[in-house]
């Protein structure tokens, strides 16, 4: 059984990131200060960590991907794939019909024999969707 992760509020992210990087010091580091600080907000030490790393990236203290960043190059890959199967629509769209086009001109020996066009589907529209 698959489960959802939860939707934490920013707030309460913004809080446990403040309370993880209040204790850094006085823990020694932020792995031991996200374990003390993690059971307090109730939020796993995984997710709390990845939190943390993403603030500091966000902040400039770290290498990686901004959140913007994150954010636009998920919109970015859901318009690709969006062109994409758009584009195969099309695609099949215009074998369909070029394969419409040999029946409509009257290929004598059957579709597709007098028009060569190796697009040319002149069957059923059903049959390529």
């Amino acid at each position: 059984m698959l489960f959802m992760p939860k939707k934490f509020d920013p707030e309460v992210k913004d809080r446990a990131v403040r309370m993880v990087l209040d204790r850094v010091e006085e823990a020694g580091s932020v792995t031991k200060a996200v374990a003390l600080v993690s059971p307090k907000v109730d939020v796993g030490r995984e997710t709390l960590r990845r939190w943390v790393s993403q603030h500091r990236v966000d902040a400039g203290l770290k290498d990686g991907p901004t959140s913007d960043d994150l954010a636009e190059l998920r919109r970015l890959r859901s318009e690709v794939k969006r062109l994409r199967e758009d584009n195969e629509l099309l695609r099949k769209a215009s074998i369909f019909f070029a394969g419409a086009a040999c029946v409509a001109r009257g290929a004598k020996d059957g579709p597709g024999v007098y028009c060569r066009d190796k697009y040319a589907y002149p069957g059923n529209v059903r049959d390529i969707l």
